[in-house]
């Protein structure tokens, strides 16, 4: 696996595994800010120290900061405190990303909000490059595969694949998008299988 799949995969897993990741998003005069803050449940730790990682420096701050930016944002700042602790900030001072291309983000009466319904999953999917539509595909997730499936079938799917701790630890991870104006909680077993339309 290429060095930044591997390190795209950690953030989005760390995001994925943990037991409420937080989204903040904010209009100023220089765009759009995205910060994100995630930590990881026990499970997903553990998953990670099996693949060799026993600190900090699983994660490449700098590569990712590097594709994100190559990805259209600014500003870009990955921290991570120790294993299972990330945080993100990052920038976009226009629309032209995958996040708004997508429809993952919209903006409804001035107020920016998050918008995980299948239809625009499925396109943020199609616009992704190649490393992180692999790294997508590891989530197994039905919405991007166009695929019907229980919470239930997923997370059995998700426990055949990467044990039944992680899978525990996934039915009870939340999202909160929280913007100016607009929060909102979406279950991530639930996103995962398009059901937040």
């Amino acid at each position: 696996m290429k060095p930044i799949i591997f390190a795209l995969c950690t953030v989005l897993s760390l995001f994925l595994m943990s037991c409420t990741s937080e989204i903040n998003i904010n209009s100023t005069d220089k765009g759009v800010e995205f910060s994100f803050n995630g930590v990881a449940q026990k499970g997903f730790e553990k998953l990670v120290k099996s693949l060799g990682a026993e600190n900090q420096n699983f994660i490449d701050s700098v590569q990712i900061t590097d594709e994100l930016t190559k990805a259209g944002f600014s500003a870009v700042d990955v921290k991570q405190k120790n294993l299972a602790d990330l945080s993100i900030f990052m920038t976009a001072a226009n629309k032209n990303n995958f996040l708004f291309e997508s429809g993952v983000v919209v903006m409804e009466n001035n107020i920016y909000k998050a918008d995980f319904s299948r239809d625009k999953l499925k396109v943020f999917y199609e616009k992704a490059d190649a490393q992180v539509i692999q790294v997508m595909d590891l989530l197994l997730a039905p919405v991007f595969n166009d695929e019907e499936m229980t919470v239930e079938e997923y997370l059995e799917v998700i426990a055949a694949f990467y044990g039944d701790s992680v899978a525990e630890e996934l039915k009870t991870s939340k999202v909160k998008v929280i913007s100016k104006g607009w929060a909102k909680n979406y279950s991530l077993p639930e996103i995962l299988c398009g059901y937040c339309d």
